[in-house]
């Protein structure tokens, strides 16, 4: 087939004079030009702009927060725990928070310069060492050990840890609050989905804790507020 450029700067891809099929053309070119024929013939029919009568308004003045779709995002935090917390509770705490795990952070990142291997082989679960009867934990983190766990480790910690206090139904003990902070402190930004996901639900527990055991309420408290200023975590409720 012949072909024809137009100079114009929005002209068509290819001209109507150049859908005429010729001689020495084969017949899949034959046909190609009669398709393109019938489309081109076809958009001369319609509009060049369609316009939708009925739009929906769609309202975006809710806050969305990751991995939760707009429909769902309504924020707990605006009727119930989160606003109970004191201020200056909310300042003193994660402040205190990001001058710890600013210090675990630089300790942890000395380790990858020195190319120290992290301990893949402990499992968090397994460090608290349960006891059977009690369902708690029977010794405090140890600060060496949990700077120098995995990533891998710390990732796969959250869900145990909340079946674990689920198990108990004592909710957030003073000795699970321990291991909470610790866990939080060597837990690192960004947050895979996975993970959000899986703090998100821990939040969630926490509050059900503040809410059921009101001796727990300084644990619970410093918890959601890590959870909720550091990690940007929000639980959602329908």
């Amino acid at each position: 087939m012949k072909r024809k450029y137009s100079d114009e700067l929005m002209a068509q891809a290819i001209p109507d004079d150049d859908l005429e099929a010729g001689e020495e053309d084969t017949e899949e070119a034959k046909a190609a030009a009669l398709y393109l024929r019938g489309v081109r013939n076809e958009a001369k029919r319609l509009g060049e702009v369609v316009v939708s009568q009925k739009a929906q308004k769609i309202d975006y003045s809710h806050k969305q927060t990751s991995y939760v779709p707009k429909s769902v995002a309504q924020m707990y935090f605006q009727q119930g725990c989160y606003l109970k917390i004191p201020k200056e509770l909310k300042d003193a705490s994660i402040k205190r928070f990001i001058e710890l795990k600013q210090m675990v952070d630089r300790e942890r990142g000395e380790m990858r310069k020195k190319r120290r291997q992290f301990d893949k082989s402990q499992s968090f679960i397994d460090l608290m060492q349960i006891n059977p009867k009690s369902a708690l934990p029977t010794r405090d983190p140890d600060y060496t050990e949990i700077v120098s766990l995995s990533e891998i480790v710390v990732h796969y910690a959250i869900e145990p840890l909340i079946k674990q206090i689920k198990k108990s139904k004592k909710g957030a003990s003073y000795e699970y609050g321990l291991w909470i902070f610790a866990l939080l402190l060597v837990l690192e930004k960004p947050l895979v989905p996975d993970v959000s996901a899986e703090l998100n639900d821990l939040l969630g527990v926490i509050i059900e804790c503040q809410e059921n055991f009101p001796e727990q309420k300084p644990t619970c408290d410093l918890i959601i507020v890590i959870i909720a200023e550091y990690f940007g975590q929000r639980p959602m409720q329908e």
